[in-house]
């Protein structure tokens, strides 16, 4: 009989239709509902990428891909997946709380996310620990998984497959902007977070691979804090 190992995959989640939006961001706002004016906006911002985003399909499709490689790779192992969720149903200790009823006593865990951050990868990790350690289950993390090779491999492959849709006489000046989520300044300072660094060593990495020529770190997303966020902002590149 096979060992049996859990597979907790972790990512940001989004509302699953459209009665899931204001639970959801109340969620992320931790506990304060949106305003009548505020939810008016979320909605209309779904509704201009088509209602919602397709971010959940995509979370099982990417969850069930990793099951299915460990599985093939793995012979005396079989390794049974579990979703958990930072803000929406199933949430990750939803999914530890499963594990153990499945009686699994130790599990791989992945967030959705390739680069390593105190306030992202850890926080999700601290979550799962802190469930599985009342139910005595054993917890291995994946930190980050920028550097692989075949993730390197897959973006050097589309970004290659771009220029040639690019006249030749244009690659000079051609750039790709490497980017991601932003995070408060401070935040990333106090906590000598590597998240910054770890993405320009990933703008790095493809340039090496690829046949790009120029390559800038931008990011995106930055919340309104009032305080400094990590720039350049893409928009300004």
């Amino acid at each position: 009989m096979k060992k049996q190992i859990g597979l907790l995959v972790m990512a940001y989640g989004t509302p699953y239709q459209k009665s899931d939006i204001e639970p959801y961001y109340t969620d992320i706002r931790h506990g304060r509902k949106p305003s009548e004016e505020e939810l008016n906006d979320l909605i209309s911002r779904y509704e201009a990428i088509g209602g919602l985003s397709p971010l959940a399909g995509t979370t099982e499709r990417q969850a069930d891909a990793i099951q299915k490689a460990l599985n093939e790779t793995y012979e005396d192992v079989e390794f049974k997946l579990y979703i958990g969720l930072k803000h929406i149903h199933p949430f990750i200790e939803d999914a530890v709380t499963q594990m153990n009823e499945d009686g699994i006593k130790e599990a791989v865990t992945v967030v959705l996310a390739p680069h390593f951050s105190n306030f992202s990868i850890a926080s999700y990790n601290r979550r799962a620990k802190d469930k599985a350690d009342t139910f005595g289950i054993q917890l291995h993390h994946v930190q980050h998984y920028y550097q692989q090779q075949q993730f390197i491999d897959y973006w050097t492959m589309r970004v290659n497959e771009t220029l040639e849709n690019i006249p030749q006489e244009e690659h000079a000046k051609t750039v790709l902007v490497v980017s991601a989520h932003s995070l408060p300044e401070k935040m990333i300072k106090e906590s000598n977070d590597p998240y910054p660094f770890e993405l320009e060593d990933t703008a790095r990495l493809i340039q090496e691979q690829s046949a790009i020529e120029h390559v800038a770190v931008g990011w995106q997303s930055e919340g309104n804090t009032g305080t400094p966020w990590l720039g350049p902002d893409v928009q300004d590149l």
